[in-house]
Parts: structure tokens; C-alpha cells; sequence
């Protein structure tokens, strides 16, 4: 994803990509290990499994990130970025050689493909399995 990047090698890009992978993958994909470690009886029943499942679950806040895009994309497309006044209408019309009738500078479209919907269902199923592991492991 660096290639979206203006400036690819800045240290800001790269600890940027590594805390999304390690919080946004690493931590869900660990959680559901030790999960299934602990189901099938391979970890053993101790109390560090137990702490460190209910840690990774907590930190693997799927449901959180993802709400907080969808929010964030809505609000994106209901503000006004760069209002512009007539003034400012008048002078981009001479200098694009169209009329400019719209007040909004800057217009935000979004939509909620199926990517969403997999990504819901995905952290309805995280949620669900989680809580139903450590409650019936006891954990």
C-alpha cells in the first residue's frame, strides 16, 4: 500500500502500515489461534492462555475500526470541506472557462460495497465465536 503513499520510505508510512497489520490483522488472526489452540485442547489449560485470549481479544477491536470507518466515510461525505463563496465562484469560472454553480470546493462521494457487509460479517462472526470459546472453555 506505500504506493498510495506521497512519501512511501517517510518513517510516518511505515509505522502507519505495521501498527495496521499487527492491530488490524496479527491481533485477530493470534486471538483466533489461541482459541482454537484452546478448543482443541493442543494449548495447555493454563491461566497465561486463558489472560492472553482474553487480551488478544480485547486489542483485536475489529468491530470498533470498522464502525469507525463507516463513520468516518459518512461524515466525510456530509461536510463541507471548502465552501465557496460567490466570489470565489466567480473568479474559478473565469479561470476554468465554466460556470461553477456548486457552493462545495471540494464533494466527498462514498459507498458501502459488499467489502463492507463482508467485513460486518466478519466481525459479527469474530465477536460471537470469541465469547462462545471462552465461555464454554471456562477461560
Amino acid at each position: 500500500l506505500r504506493s498510495f503513499s506521497a512519501y512511501p520510505m517517510a518513517f510516518a508510512s511505515i509505522f502507519n502500515q505495521i501498527t495496521f497489520v499487527v492491530f488490524a490483522i496479527g491481533t485477530i488472526l493470534l486471538h483466533f489461534l489461541i482459541l482454537i489452540l484452546l478448543c482443541f485442547r493442543i494449548a495447555p489449560q493454563l491461566q497465561s492462555a486463558g489472560t492472553l485470549a482474553h487480551v488478544l481479544g480485547a486489542w483485536s477491536s475489529l468491530d470498533v475500526a470498522l464502525l469507525s470507518l463507516v463513520i468516518t466515510l459518512q461524515e466525510m461525505q456530509q461536510s463541507d470541506f471548502a465552501h465557496l463563496d460567490d466570489g470565489t465562484k466567480a473568479t474559478l469560472s473565469r479561470v476554468l472557462g465554466k460556470e461553477v454553480t456548486s457552493d462545495h470546493g471540494l464533494l466527498v462521494q462514498i459507498s458501502l460495497g459488499r467489502g463492507t457487509y463482508v467485513l460486518i460479517a466478519a466481525a459479527v462472526i469474530h465477536l460471537v465465536f470469541s465469547r462462545v470459546a471462552l465461555l464454554f472453555l471456562k477461560v
